[in-house]
């Protein structure tokens, strides 16, 4: 079966293919996407719980507040004002006793946590694998974590060694073997090696996804440069997304839409809320109401009323 999307009609929410057909009926009163093949719902009764695609409730959640979504067959519960983690059955696996996961279980199965105002590491039997003494972690991205401790920020490896000197003044995980990282009030790239590709020189900048990164400047507009620091799309922005399957969102007017890599307009400016494409479908709103569009830029399911 190919993925499913939420999808919201009337306040009330179900689940749609890649096609615009309805899997699941709308007929919940919340709900969440799916992850690791469970769907955390509410129904007209008020009872909480997963289900699977098949529309079956797999398990009740018990707990106080809304479920959230599983990573690693694990997802992240509250209880007693302590984090834990329950599995795929809806039974604790790692005992809340954590102050908070800061990031959930990552596909190398380690997940982020705070103790007494200190960030560690742990595996999924809750054992500790970097002891709870940095200032901040962010999960592991190509085998580096970026760390903050004693105020200066760099990288470690899941052993707690330093692989790239604490010399920062903040830090963000590799993404396409860049890592974005601040110094001196400017942000700019460096390699693996902790070596600056793109000096710092930005006043606000992102992560790369697909070969490019967003530059904020210091007018609030933003733009993209590639890999080497050169601007690729001459056009400012006042908001860009990342790109996602060749489409990135853009905002004018505070209203959104889609442009391709060249920078042209896929999608005019015409929605309130434009989310990033998903194996070829993106979720799109309108005054509240909900709809979806495909990579030709064409309605898989229409906004009701609008357009």
């Amino acid at each position: 079966m190919n993925s499913l999307y939420l999808m919201k009609v009337d306040n009330f929410y179900g689940f749609i293919d890649n096609t615009g057909n309805y899997i699941i009926k709308p007929s919940y009163m919340d709900a969440d996407n799916f992850s690791s093949g469970l769907a955390y719902i509410k129904t007209k009764d008020n009872t909480k719980g997963y289900i699977n695609t098949a529309n079956s409730m797999v398990f009740k959640y018990e707990y106080n507040g809304r479920g959230r979504k599983f990573s690693n067959g694990l997802a992240v519960v509250t209880v007693n004002d302590k984090d834990g983690f329950i599995n795929k059955e809806g039974k604790i696996a790692i005992e809340p006793m954590f102050d908070q996961v800061v990031f959930n279980f990552s596909d190398e199965g380690i997940a982020i946590v705070k103790q007494k105002g200190k960030v560690g590491a742990i595996d999924i039997r809750g054992n500790y694998l970097i002891k709870p003494e940095y200032d901040y972690l962010y999960n592991i991205s190509e085998g580096m974590i970026a760390a903050k401790k004693d105020q200066k920020c760099g990288f470690i490896d899941i052993n707690a060694n330093t692989v790239i000197e604490f010399k920062f003044d903040d830090v963000f995980p590799f993404s396409e073997k860049l890592a974005l990282v601040a110094l001196d009030g400017l942000y700019g790239y460096i390699n693996q090696k902790g070596e600056f590709q793109i000096q710092p020189k930005y006043y606000m900048a992102y992560s790369f996804h697909s070969d490019v990164a967003r530059i904020k400047d210091s007018l609030g507009k933003y733009y993209f440069i590639d890999k080497m620091g050169q601007q690729i799309i001459k056009k400012k922005f006042d908001y860009i997304g990342d790109f996602c399957e060749g489409f990135a969102t853009f905002e004018k007017n505070d209203c959104f839409g889609y442009i391709n890599n060249k920078g042209d307009i896929f999608k005019d400016n015409i929605f309130t809320y434009a989310g990033p494409f998903s194996n070829g479908i993106a979720q799109v709103s309108c005054d509240g109401e909900w709809g979806y569009i495909n990579n030709n830029g064409e309605w898989v399911v229409k906004p009701e009323n609008k357009f």
